[in-house]
């Protein structure tokens, strides 16, 4: 079974309106993103569940792969970074066929602009299919470094002004951009 990147954005989208929805006070009191995450997971996790998705998992702060190894990408120079991602969907590792559909990373706005251009690297890099052969995927081989998530969201929240934006990425680039007031 292959899952859509179709699927996974209307699956993200739906658990993202019912947090803005159901979790504006918390935003709005300008919560840490560590929270905002954790009730995001549990609105994804429900949309997850609706969808009757097997074997896939919503974990927040998550850094371990297979053999209980940290989780790195490659960049373009072949520098390994060290990742654990805000919010991921993903099956453990225990689906090697599409293990990894979600990746996000959060921040409240005003925060350091290298904080924000690293997390959005970090999803360019966790969302590219491949690097020069060196990351397998869809082969059941689990990869060496992350790869290959269907969909990875930046989401920024602007409390002050009631504004949320959202940066999609798909097959390692930006492929769009999503401004929500609350």
């Amino acid at each position: 079974m292959h899952i859509k990147t179709k699927v996974l954005d209307r699956l993200f989208g739906a658990a993202f309106d019912a947090f803005v929805r159901e979790e504006a006070p918390g935003l709005l009191m300008d919560v840490h993103e560590q929270n905002s995450c954790g009730r995001l997971a549990i609105h994804l996790d429900r949309e997850v569940q609706r969808a009757g998705l097997k074997g896939y998992f919503v974990d927040t702060e998550y850094n371990r792969k297979q053999d209980a190894r940290v989780k790195t990408v490659i960049d373009d120079e072949l520098q390994v970074i060290r990742i654990r991602c805000d919010l991921i969907l993903h099956s453990r590792g225990d689906i090697p066929i599409q293990d990894n559909l979600i990746a996000v990373e959060m921040k409240k706005a005003g925060r350091p602009a290298q904080e924000r251009e690293a997390d959005m690297k970090r999803l360019m890099l966790m969302t590219r299919r491949t690097f020069d052969g060196i990351w397998s995927t869809g082969d059941g081989i689990p990869p060496e470094h992350v790869c290959g998530y269907g969909v990875g969201i930046f989401i920024e929240v602007a409390s002050s002004v009631h504004r949320i934006t959202l940066s999609y990425f798909k097959d390692g680039a930006l492929t769009k951009d999503r401004v929500v007031s609350f």
